[in-house]
């Protein structure tokens, strides 16, 4: 029997619920663990990744081992929920306020989230509008430094994959998302 299925005799049985809301409820629950799941399936993006470093600890993002300038990746802690192509919100500052290499920030969310709140600077392409024509009209080159954020980091983790998958080679997505900057007192606009 199908999920939505099951959903359905569920909501049938529950005299005075709402089958159409539980139904979405449970619909919702389905695709955001099938976006949790396709997350740990990402591309690796040391293959053809290069610009970025960070020396975060196991619990702020990925290890890279930038003491010898080396890009060669340190092993996450998979403990801590880290994965190879986050890098954490003190890092993204960093970047961005260093005068370095500029940075294209995307903010992946809604454009109602983004009039919210956002970081300085950041550029709005919600995750399901990314495609090669977007990209082309903001004037992304596939070298650019780009760092892509949401709300908590699971539309980022998705937005990551689809530039990968379009060519772009350094990406990255900012662990925890805009809910993990502000946490850490970074400043936003909106």
């Amino acid at each position: 029997m199908s999920v939505l299925a099951r959903s359905m005799a569920m909501a049938e049985e529950r005299k005075g619920v709402n089958a159409a809301f539980f139904i979405g409820v449970v619909v919702v629950l389905v695709m955001a663990v099938t976006a949790i799941i396709a997350g740990t399936s990402a591309p690796d993006p040391d293959a053809s990744f290069s610009g970025f470093s960070d020396s975060g600890d196991s619990e702020t993002g990925p290890k890279k081992d930038g003491e010898n300038g080396s890009d060669a990746t340190v092993p996450v802690d998979t403990d801590s929920g880290s994965k190879d192509f986050e890098v954490s919100p003190s890092y993204v500052y960093s970047q961005i306020t260093d005068g370095g290499e500029p940075v294209k920030l995307i903010d992946v969310r809604s454009g109602y989230e983004y009039t919210a709140q956002h970081l300085k600077n950041a550029i709005l392409l919600p995750s399901e509008n990314i495609n090669q024509v977007e990209l082309d009209k903001l004037g992304l080159g596939k070298d650019d430094k780009i760092i892509v954020y949401c709300n908590a980091g699971v539309r980022s983790a998705k937005a990551y994959r689809i530039l990968v998958s379009l060519g772009y080679t350094n990406v990255k997505s900012m662990t925890g998302g805009i809910v993990e900057w502000t946490n850490e007192g970074f400043p936003t606009e909106g």
